[in-house]
């Protein structure tokens, strides 16, 4: 098996990342987002280019769902238009009469399919040129896969899309097809040393 030590994505590729449990998927996620400092190796990836991180829960904070729609850009930004459209493509054309309320919190707050929704809902809007998924599709039922998969075929074409999780999610979506797998002669850092080994991510 040809184990490549280097791997380049080139801008508009969608590549899907899968490995075995405990291999290390979601530390690579946490890697690429900049939120894992521990480790070798380096991350490049242009200053320029935006891109958008979406974890299985995705986060929602206090505000409008229209600020959270256009984080971190002002809300102005957008159009009432891109708003609608957003939404609509997501099939949450309901929450358009209520962009300017407070997100819900407590027993009222958002389901999960909502809060994901909206995550790609914030996706269409912005149209960023990359998207880094964190073992998003794995666990969605079949409808709701292919519908976010249309999504992102017709309404980001152009945008790159890093998918890190299992085997089950579907691959039409994808140009190729990335297996992580454990180097058999790394060893754990002693953890007072692990912060010396950390990569390089240039924002």
């Amino acid at each position: 098996m040809l184990v490549e030590q280097r791997v380049e994505i080139t801008a508009g590729e969608r590549v899907l990342v899968v490995g075995e449990p405990g291999v290390g998927k979601t530390l690579l996620f946490r890697a690429l987002a900049g939120l894992w400092s521990w480790g070798a190796g380096r991350i490049v990836r242009r200053s320029s280019e935006e891109m958008l991180y979406m974890a299985r829960t995705p986060y929602i904070p206090p505000g409008t769902l229209r600020e959270l729609l256009a984080y971190p850009s002002d809300a102005g930004r957008f159009s009432e238009s891109a708003y609608t459209k957003a939404l609509t493509r997501l099939g949450l054309q309901r929450f358009v009469a209520v962009l300017d309320d407070p997100l819900p919190r407590g027993e009222g707050r958002l389901s999960e399919e909502e809060q994901q929704g909206l995550a790609f809902a914030r996706a269409v809007l912005r149209a960023p040129q990359w998207l880094l998924i964190d073992d998003l599709f794995g666990g969605l039922e079949p409808e709701t896969q292919q519908r976010l998969m249309q999504v992102l075929a017709q309404e980001l074409p152009h945008t790159g899309v890093i998918h890190v999780g299992r085997t089950a999610a579907r691959s039409e979506l994808f140009t190729r097809v990335l297996h992580l797998v454990e180097d058999p002669t790394s060893r754990p850092l002693p953890r007072d040393q692990s912060s010396s080994q950390a990569p390089a991510v240039p924002a």
